[in-house]
This record gives structure tokens, sequence and C-alpha cells, in this order.
């Protein structure tokens, strides 16, 4: 199809992969997070994209079971709670003031 180009994301040279326990532990990090404030994951996934990784709602889920590896899943994975640990510092310093 004339026209119809896809960005499809490829790992950076510096992607250290993640164990299977990493994993585990930084989806259920997510969940938390995400729950304890209240958000949603179709904000968390306007939020990577605006970092500049494209993903939705069923590469979010899978990544999230641990279904889903390899270097993107990590990268969502660590990217995520890095929004979401943002998220948490910017909330809590607006509690405080």
């Amino acid at each position: 199809m004339a026209g119809n180009h896809h960005s499809y994301w490829t790992p950076d040279g510096n992607t250290v992969s993640l164990t299977a326990q990493e994993r585990k532990e930084l989806a259920a990090a997510i969940r938390a997070k995400i729950e304890r404030f209240q958000l949603t994951y179709v904000w968390l996934i306007s939020r990577l994209s605006d970092e500049g990784l494209l993903t939705d709602k069923h590469e979010m889920s899978a990544t999230l079971s641990c279904s889903r590896i390899g270097p993107k899943a990590d990268k969502i994975l660590r990217l995520s709670l890095s929004i979401l640990d943002t998220y948490e510092n910017t909330f809590m310093a607006a509690k405080i003031t």
C-alpha cells in the first residue's frame, strides 16, 4: 500500500534484558501505582506515547501479565514505572505545599 508507513519500535544499543522475576516485580509495582493514584491504562499508554514509545492496550496487557517478553516489553515496564514514579513525586510535592 502506497503511503502506508508504520514506525516500528527497535531497541537501542543499551538494552539490558530483565529477568522473569524483575518483570513480575515491575508489573506488580505498575499495577499498584495505577490503582493507588486512580489512573487508567489509557492515561499511561498516552504518557508512553508522549515519550515516543507507541503501544496499545493489548500489548500493555500482555506486557503486564508477563506473557509478552523482549526488549520492547522491558522498555514498556521500565518507562511505565519511571512515569508513575514521576507522577507520584509530583503528586506528593503538591500535597506537601
